[in-house]
C-alpha cells in the first residue's frame, strides 16, 4: 500500500498486511477508531517518520464493480470530535466514486496499450506488404 503525505511531497509505503489500512485491505472491514494508539493494529511508524500525531481514524475498503478490494481510503484526525456514522456514509460515497475513477483509469490505460499494439501490428503488416 502507498500514500502521499498530506503536503504531497513524500510517498509512504507500508506492507499490505500492516497497520489499519493493511487490516482493512485484508479483511474488508470498515474501521472507525477513536484513539489510534489504543488499537493494536495501528502502526505508529508512519507518525514517527512524518512527525504527525494520529488520533482518530476512519478507514474503509475501495471496491471495484466485482466487489474486489482494490485499495482503501483513510481519514485521520477529524477537526471537531470523532468520526460519526454520517462521516462513514460520506466516506463510503467518496470511496465508491474513487473506485470508479481508478477502474476507469485502468481501462483507459489498457485501451492505450491495445491501440499501441494494434498500430505495431499494422506497421508490421505494412512493412511486409511493401517488401
Amino acid at each position: 500500500l502507498w500514500s502521499k503525505v498530506a503536503d504531497g511531497t513524500r510517498e509512504i509505503r507500508v506492507p499490505a498486511n500492516k497497520g489499519i489500512a493493511g487490516h482493512v485491505v485484508t479483511t474488508g472491514e470498515v474501521l472507525n477508531i477513536r484513539d489510534a494508539y489504543l488499537d493494536s493494529r495501528f502502526n505508529p511508524d508512519i507518525d514517527r517518520k512524518t512527525g504527525y500525531r494520529t488520533k482518530g481514524i476512519l478507514c474503509m475498503p475501495l471496491r471495484n464493480n466485482k466487489g474486489e478490494i482494490i485499495g482503501v481510503t483513510q481519514m485521520i484526525n477529524k477537526k471537531d470530535g470523532v468520526f460519526t456514522i454520517q462521516d462513514e456514509q460520506l466516506l463510503q460515497a467518496f470511496s465508491a466514486q474513487a473506485a470508479v475513477a481508478l477502474e476507469n483509469s485502468k481501462l483507459f490505460q489498457r485501451t492505450l496499450e491495445m491501440r499501441n499494439y494494434l498500430q505495431s501490428v499494422l506497421q508490421s503488416i505494412t512493412n511486409l506488404v511493401l517488401t
